[in-house]
């Protein structure tokens, strides 16, 4: 079957716009909301018609039927398996999913925007969920049982979930869509269990491996002090700041669509603001050398599309203005602080990508340049010291340092034989990392055979500092909901 180039991107578009559009009518008072949604659709249509104009708009590229069903079947199971959306098993060792399972929960069953107090709203990245959150409200309507409320909800958000994996595989086809349908698929397989060499730091520093680990993983290996995420536990454990961010890393690779690079990147701040600023600042720095290198700024002025124009006039303060009210900015708490330690510092860099660069390196061959920038970063990112850092920015650059190796594997030039076996050897030592968090999730979920996770109702406000600091707002009046949020949500004392 032949998959449009035009019609991908334009549903990818509707995929990431129509959660944003739900947050405008659900959070904005009306007059702005009605106002937004026309911008929105102004996007959209000028994007279309970019799209239009774009010749390779209008080329097709070829995705066997083994291929689409084995996307279709991956993106079931892996969500599946995840338990992002409340009906399989669910790690408890941290409070990540009973929490965000509330704030889906308190999305559904109370007035937009989620209100805890006088003063204290939901502040978070919910946007993945409004979509299904939307459908749950109206289910509240018509179904007095608010168990089964839940349960249909979480189903929908399930298929939400499985909709937006089966769009970032089929981008992922469309980059190599010129391989063999046998490569395709051990690709797909390869993105799901990319990961640095986690388990040997992990032998390194304990001399042994134990059940335990095996079956737990091993993203923390460095002491809690660095972590670059495999794609899967990304996933796994950031699961509405993921889909849309690498959707539009995906997006705004290979294809050098200046007229609607800008636009993506603000509404991808409603998903993953740190995911979509490591992807700023590479572009920015792809784009800073491209200048130098032709002698000229005229690159720039491709960005001054209507579009982009549009969303940093109107979209981007929304945006902006909704995140300043979050409890961690406005008391400059952070995440926990890393501590830096130089011998485990070139350890972790050597073990999680360095090895890799290495290894897939070519000498005097200019399309190394992106693949320099990223390491550059990736060098920098462990020396800011806080945790947000090291988990969300690095994620466009390792996206594309997998892509490099992936065309490293599928070179023809036998020249890199030797280093391709040895590039093999790794990822599978690497890939022990994610397949062994999926091998115990699948047991749990086995043992416990659960469907529909208890969804235990917590006091957001009771929070420890830490956590309250993620999720709410601070406890006094902010510009956004004192000035553009609905004020006719219900008060709490």
């Amino acid at each position: 079957m032949k998959v449009s180039n035009k019609i991908l991107k334009n549903v990818s578009l509707i995929y990431i716009l129509l959660p944003i559009i739900c947050f405008f009518i659900g959070y904005l008072r009306i007059y702005i909301s009605c106002f937004l949604i026309l911008i929105s659709f102004l996007i959209w249509r000028l994007y279309t018609k970019s799209n239009a104009k774009e010749s390779i708009a209008k080329d097709e590229f070829f995705i066997s039927k083994k291929v689409f069903i084995t996307i279709i079947l991956f993106s079931l199971l892996f969500i599946f398996i995840s338990g992002i959306c409340n009906i399989t098993y669910q790690p408890n060792f941290f409070p990540d999913y009973l929490i965000r399972n509330n704030i889906f929960r308190d999305l559904i069953f109370e007035t937009w925007p989620v209100q805890y107090s006088s003063h204290t709203y939901l502040c978070y990245y919910i946007s993945q969920w409004l979509v299904p959150a939307f459908f749950g409200k109206g289910l509240s309507i018509i179904i007095s049982d608010a168990n089964l409320v839940l349960l249909i909800s979480n189903i929908i958000l399930y298929i939400w979930y499985v909709l937006g994996m089966i769009l970032v595989f089929l981008w992922i086809v469309r980059i190599f869509r010129k391989c063999k349908t046998k490569y395709i698929i051990l690709i797909l397989i390869s993105f799901l269990l990319f990961s640095g060499l986690d388990i040997i730091g992990d032998f390194v520093l304990d001399g042994k491996l134990t059940q335990s680990n095996l079956l737990n993983g091993f993203e923390w290996w460095a002491r809690m002090d660095w972590q670059y995420s495999s794609f899967e536990s990304f996933i796994f454990w950031a699961s509405n700041q993921a889909i849309v961010p690498l959707l539009i890393i995906l997006m705004t690779y290979q294809i050098k669509d200046y007229n609607n690079y800008i636009m993506l990147f603000v509404l991808g701040l409603f998903y993953g603001p740190f995911q979509i600023l490591g992807l700023g600042l590479y572009i920015l720095t792809s784009n800073i050398i491209e200048c130098i290198k032709n002698k000229s700024l005229k690159l720039f002025k491709k960005y001054f599309s209507l579009q982009n124009i549009l969303a940093v006039i109107f979209i981007l303060p929304v945006v902006s203005l909704y995140y300043l009210s979050h409890y961690s900015i406005v008391n400059h708490v952070q995440g926990f602080k890393l501590k830096f330690d130089m011998s485990m510092y070139i350890l972790f860099v050597f073990l999680e990508f360095l090895i890799y660069v290495i290894l897939i390196f070519k000498r005097r061959d200019e399309s190394m340049i992106p693949l320099i920038i990223i390491t550059i970063y990736l060098l920098i990112m462990p020396t800011f010291g806080d945790v947000n850092v090291m988990l969300k920015i690095p994620i466009p650059f390792l996206v594309i340092l997998w892509i490099y190796m992936m065309k490293f594997l599928l070179c023809d030039n036998s020249k890199y034989k030797v280093r391709k076996i040895i590039v093999i050897i790794l990822l599978a030592v690497a890939a022990l990392n994610p397949i062994s968090e999926i091998k115990g999730r699948c047991k749990n979920i086995v043992k416990y055979h659960y469907f529909m996770v208890d969804n235990q109702k917590i006091d957001m406000l009771n929070l420890p500092k830490y956590y309250k600091a993620q999720y709410l707002t601070v406890d006094k009046e902010t510009f956004f909901f004192k000035y553009l949020a609905r004020n006719d949500s219900i008060k709490k004392s």
